[in-house]
């Protein structure tokens, strides 16, 4: 399911990563195994699937997400001559740390608060169907991370966290920014 989600033809992000592509700021294994697995539910699904949308729901709601990303984080001509930031930003945040920890301890956390499914971690997140409203909050929720100014940093201690692949050594380099921030601030936006 991973590698249908990767190469679905929807799937922006994607684009960037595809062997052949200019400038990858990461792999397309990176993406497949750190941002698209923990999207997707591990378990089998216990419903009638010639009756229920099921898995095609939720590459929907996963590919929703990831072209999200692909929009604030590779905008066009994110990595043309002359846009140092850009290219600075899209490194910083696919940063195998950067990816752990912002995937893990702030992105998948505050999709569970937003869609409200609060519960055990094993709870699908993204497997239903999402009205406009529940859209509209997951699209807000991912561009206000991605907008942080975090990811323009050059600070070689905060850099090396990010490639450290250590969520513990990405937190501590940046205290202020944590999941009751992106909620706040999210909240604060809408």
């Amino acid at each position: 399911m991973r590698r249908i989600v990767f190469f679905d033809d929807e799937n922006v992000l994607s684009k960037a990563f595809r062997p052949g592509a200019k400038a990858q700021p990461t792999t397309d294994k990176v993406v497949v195994d750190r941002i698209i697995d923990p999207l997707l539910f591990s378990q089998l699904l216990e419903i009638d699937m010639d009756a229920a949308g099921g898995r095609d729901e939720e590459r929907k709601n996963i590919l929703l997400v990831l072209n999200t990303i692909a929009g604030r984080m590779l905008p066009i001509g994110w990595d043309k001559p002359g846009n140092a930031v850009h290219r600075r930003r899209a490194e910083n945040f696919f940063l195998q740390g950067a990816i752990g920890w912002w995937m893990n301890e702030i992105l998948i956390p505050a999709l569970r608060y937003v869609l409200y499914k609060i519960g055990p971690t094993k709870t699908a997140i993204l497997l239903d169907p999402m009205d406009e409203k529940a859209k509209e909050r997951v699209i807000s929720l991912v561009e206000t991370m991605c907008g942080w100014s975090i990811w323009s940093t050059e600070e070689p201690s905060q850099l090396a966290a990010m490639r450290s692949n250590t969520v513990k050594n990405v937190s501590a380099a940046f205290p202020d920014y944590d999941l009751q921030r992106l909620l706040v601030e999210t909240h604060a936006k809408n």
